[in-house]
């Protein structure tokens, strides 16, 4: 009988658990509790993609950037068969950080047809965290290693990214995470998408 010696646990075993999470519902993404009067108010959106989402945040000149966290192989370069969703949600070998300049929009529905999403929230978050949010992403997109490449699958330029991509911290925890930085509070567990905004 052949043992495991990776260190890695074998998708079989994790299965049944990941497949409880995501029967669950929506208590699997989270609502989100935007800041209450916050200081030099900004509006940001967070796109749902159905399985993916991302943050779109003010840029200058009434412009938007969209960051978004993923596992390299499926993510960047487009590699979508099974057996690569279940290398990604076992134990990705690389992760990915995408970005997207998006220009000025006249309103809110051409910003969710022009970045292709299900749908968007928007929310007001304090413009200093918005800026200090996009201003880390940028030093850590800028910190690659010359791997930049248009990801024609998402739509977005990629770098590789040295945070660890898994099943339980996959795109939608990242998204939770920088939701967070911006001073929100985020109900659930964030696996799934499908983030809704707090009554």
């Amino acid at each position: 009988m052949s043992t495991n010696t990776s260190g890695r646990v074998p998708f079989w075993l994790l299965a049944p658990g990941f497949w409880l999470l995501l029967s669950a519902g929506s208590g699997c993404s989270g609502t989100i509790h935007p800041p209450a009067n916050p200081v030099n108010p900004t509006t940001v959106y967070l796109a749902d993609y159905g399985r993916h989402s991302s943050l779109v945040l003010p840029a200058q000149d009434g412009k938007y950037v969209e960051w978004a966290f993923g596992d390299w192989n499926w993510f960047a370069l487009g590699h979508t068969k099974w057996n690569d969703a279940i290398s990604a949600i076992v134990w990705s070998p690389q992760a990915t950080l995408g970005r997207r300049d998006i220009p000025p929009q006249p309103d809110d529905e051409s910003l969710r047809r022009l970045v292709e999403a299900n749908r968007i929230v928007k929310f007001d978050v304090s413009s200093d965290r918005a800026a200090a949010l996009n201003n880390r992403l940028q030093r850590r997109f800028d910190n690659d290693d010359g791997t930049v490449l248009h990801s024609d699958y998402a739509h977005l330029d990629m770098v590789k990214d040295p945070e660890h991509y898994w099943a339980l911290n996959n795109c939608n925890h990242v998204t939770m995470h920088w939701l967070r930085e911006l001073g929100c509070r985020v109900d659930g567990f964030g696996i799934l998408s499908n983030f809704k905004l707090a009554k």
